[in-house]
């Protein structure tokens, strides 16, 4: 996608003019000949048509046709203008290293979007959609999870992912970075209880944790977020900090070793998670409880 960005409107502080076009390329056969057209759906935040103050995200089909072009097929769609407002809801990017959004609906890698190349190797898990057109993937909670190699180095840490738990017969890793061998990090539902969990290693052997005093509910989506900032452990639930407990002395910095950063899975204790997980991100900071709360506002749409 290419996209275009206008000028700031007049005395518009935030308001935005936006005008883009999709374009996409294909080799030589590719694609077949009964292809005469395809339409791709764009998502963007900005203010509703015909309002002057309604802030959603809309969707649409742009059509392309192909065009025979420097030996390629090319689609380019009409180009649009977009007049709206850039809102506090924009995902935060400073400090992001792994930002998976599940954009793929198909196929075995889950593309890290962050610019690190932290992508994630499908083993097992299913892909499944949303009525809002959200993809996301299902763990069996027996062998399926996604491998994003070693991840990028951090000594400070937000984990945010958005859940669907089905069970908790056994612990349920959401992201883990913690092996037999040495330990970072994991952010997890509990057994039992379904209490949130991020625990934390400063030397990769000696770790502190924190359990939220409330449950995560089972068989609904939920957006769940675990910061560490060097001097505490903070739980989120939906954009609000959750009540917890702190275990063991909080290190002032995290270890990060050479252990794979898995989603859905703890080597460590062979245990995976059991539900569907639709977007992930990871921070090489701490985030404010302001930012926490914007990522869930910003994408609580897709899920209600």
């Amino acid at each position: 996608m290419r996209a275009r960005r206008g000028q700031a409107l007049p005395g518009g502080g935030d308001r935005v003019s936006l005008r883009f076009k999709v374009r996409y390329e294909y080799p030589i056969p590719y694609p077949p000949t009964s292809w005469d057209a395809r339409k791709v759906r764009v998502s963007y935040d900005g203010l509703k048509p015909g309002t002057i103050s309604t802030l959603e995200t809309v969707t649409e089909e742009l059509e392309a046709s192909p065009v025979l072009s420097g030996g390629k097929w090319v689609y380019e769609s009409e180009e649009r203008e977009f007049v709206g407002r850039a809102s506090s809801t924009h995902l935060p990017t400073e400090g992001l290293v792994l930002e998976l959004l599940f954009y793929e609906g198909e196929g075995s890698v889950l593309h890290d979007s962050s610019g690190h190349g932290n992508h994630g190797e499908i083993f097992g898990a299913t892909w499944g959609e949303l009525a809002s057109g959200k993809r996301y993937l299902s763990f069996d909670r027996v062998d399926d999870y996604v491998d994003t190699g070693v991840g990028t180095p951090a000594s400070l840490i937000t984990i945010v992912a958005w859940i669907k738990v089905t069970d908790v017969t056994d612990y349920r890793p959401i992201i883990s970075k913690d092996s037999g061998v040495e330990r970072s990090f994991y952010l997890s539902i509990t057994k039992g209880g379904a209490r949130l969990r991020l625990l934390i290693s400063g030397d990769g052997t000696n770790c502190c944790y924190k359990d939220s005093d409330e449950s995560i509910p089972l068989n609904e989506w939920v957006c769940v977020a675990g910061v560490f900032d060097g001097t505490t452990l903070r739980l989120y639930k939906n954009g609000v900090e959750l009540p917890g407990t702190i275990y063991e002395t909080v290190p002032p910095s995290l270890y990060w070793g050479n252990q794979k950063q898995m989603i859905g899975l703890n080597e460590r204790f062979s245990q995976y998670f059991s539900g569907d997980i639709a977007l992930a991100y990871i921070y090489d900071r701490a985030l404010s409880e302001s930012e926490v709360k914007r990522l869930y506002e910003r994408e609580k749409q897709w899920f209600e």
